[in-house]
């Protein structure tokens, strides 16, 4: 099974692919749509009560649950950014794809599978299925945050640095920026530090990267992309052997673009922030929000392997 959740624990990982390209799996480009996958753009939302009596009420206090998420949260305006974010990759994965792949069909097939309609549909059933048996009331402390105005300001900030970074030279002045002051011992980046192990995010979202890599080669292996098919092991190996990949350029990323996103908050306001990032409150909220990531990209990985192998081997999906 393929684990759900993105929080870490007993992962376990089905798919690897015996690539027609090396770059393919080893590609740092590609790999980033995989391993980062929103991972601080915490969750607000309101909780119906959790305890119905009938299964037709417990689905209604779910899905009212999920749609308070998109509607507090402005949930429309990541989507977008997720989309390009897949197309700026796809863009670079035409390279290793042979020439068929390097047309404008490829590209409107990326668009397609990350339209932003489809992105909101997989993140609400994973959301909702990790909502189902959460206890409500650490949910309903944790929306109390992000109805404050600090709470409303980090999501925008958030938002903000996303977009931002899916500029090449924003990315890489971002990164200049958090190394400049780590060498200048900035106390900002020991708050960043404590931020990161605090709410434990880079285990779930290499665990995530790892899920939504075997998700794609599935979908590479069904295509019938692969030259040579191995067994599952083998397969499960490969996977493994990029771990330590994955991870490198999973905390690479996640530290620049936190240092880019909290840069106008004062010290007292990302303690704040902290505090409550670190609370089984805050966890708990996080848990929900991953789970809904990591059934969208698992879905999304799979179908972008189908249609790799299609474009692969000149059948245009």
């Amino acid at each position: 099974m393929v684990r759900r959740g993105f929080r870490g624990e007993g992962v376990e990982v089905q798919e690897g692919f015996n690539e027609k390209k090396p770059e393919l799996a080893k590609g740092a480009n590609m790999l980033r749509i995989f391993s980062v996958v929103a991972a601080v753009m915490a969750l607000s939302f309101a909780v119906v009560p959790m305890s119905m009596a009938t299964p037709h009420g417990r689905i209604a206090a779910t899905e009212a649950g999920i749609l308070r998420i998109w509607q507090d949260l402005d949930m429309a305006a990541l989507m977008p950014i997720l989309h390009d974010e897949a197309l700026i990759e796809a863009a670079q994965m035409q390279e290793n794809m042979g020439r068929r792949a390097g047309n404008a069909v490829w590209l409107r097939t990326v668009s397609r599978i990350h339209s932003p309609q489809r992105l909101k549909r997989h993140f609400m059933q994973g959301a909702a299925e990790a909502l189902k048996g959460r206890q409500a009331d650490r949910i309903e402390r944790a929306l109390t945050f992000y109805q404050t105005d600090l709470g409303r300001r980090v999501l925008r900030l958030e938002t903000e640095a996303r977009r931002a970074m899916l500029d090449p030279d924003t990315e890489a002045r971002a990164e200049k920026a958090f190394w400049d002051a780590a060498n200048r011992d900035h106390p900002r980046i020991d708050q960043i530090e404590r931020l990161i192990e605090g709410a434990d995010l880079i285990t779930p979202n290499v665990a995530g990267g790892l899920n939504a890599l075997m998700a794609f080669s599935r979908g590479f292996a069904e295509g019938g992309g692969f030259d040579i098919p191995k067994d599952e092991q083998q397969m499960l190996d490969e996977a493994w052997a990029q771990e330590e990949e994955i991870r490198a350029q999973t905390i690479d990323w996640m530290e620049a673009y936190l240092f880019l996103a909290y840069a106008p908050l004062s010290d007292d306001e990302l303690e704040t922030y902290i505090r409550f990032a670190k609370s089984p409150e805050g966890k708990a909220l996080s848990a929900v929000l991953f789970a809904g990531f990591d059934a969208l990209f698992q879905q999304t990985s799979w179908e972008l392997g189908l249609a790799a192998a299609g474009h692969m081997q000149g059948d245009h999906l």
